[in-house]
């Protein structure tokens, strides 16, 4: 089943959804006429449905999980994350820790692939631990934000928008 959010709208086809969702003017022009948990389906639109953002789209579970990949650059790259980070990492490919939106759990681990791509022999040698790259809110995986780290050094990173994270410890 597809619900939707409370005013918003959006034109949309999902092969994971048994429904296609198509904004109508209506909904756009008259707050009034968006609700709250509203089913929308094809015989919904027909009949005139509103249409709004549905919340499930997710694949299906045997739908392959998507993660990136991790590119090496020389001369600190790796391509695949530091041996002392590998379990932290599959876990958060698994899945969102609790407190963490999907959005910003989907940023984080393409920016990880990116920074152990770029930096992850030191990474390696200088011994991080999963907790300086993987606690919520004060790890590295969640304040890089889409700008990667540009320098690293033993207890601190800096990101391309000049923020600095510092190791804590």
């Amino acid at each position: 089943m597809a619900y939707c959010e409370e005013g918003l709208t959006v034109g949309l086809f999902s092969p994971f959804l048994k429904k296609s969702i198509l904004p109508s003017s209506a909904n756009l022009a008259n707050p009034a006429n968006w609700s709250n948990q509203t089913e929308v389906g094809l015989a919904g639109l027909a009949a005139g449905g509103k249409s709004e953002i549905c919340t499930d789209l997710l694949p299906p579970a045997w739908f392959p999980k998507a993660s990136p990949s991790i590119v090496k650059e020389e001369p600190f790259g790796l391509d695949q994350p530091p041996p002392l980070l590998k379990a932290a990492w599959l876990r958060l490919l698994e899945g969102c820790p609790e407190g963490v939106k999907p959005v910003t759990r989907e940023m984080a681990v393409f920016d990880l692939a990116l920074l152990f791509g770029d930096w992850g022999k030191l990474i390696t040698d200088w011994r991080w631990t999963a907790g300086d790259v993987f606690d919520y809110p004060a790890g590295l995986a969640w304040s890089i934000k889409g700008s990667p780290v540009i320098a690293i050094g033993k207890g601190m990173a800096m990101t391309r928008d000049e923020r600095i994270w510092k190791r804590q410890g």
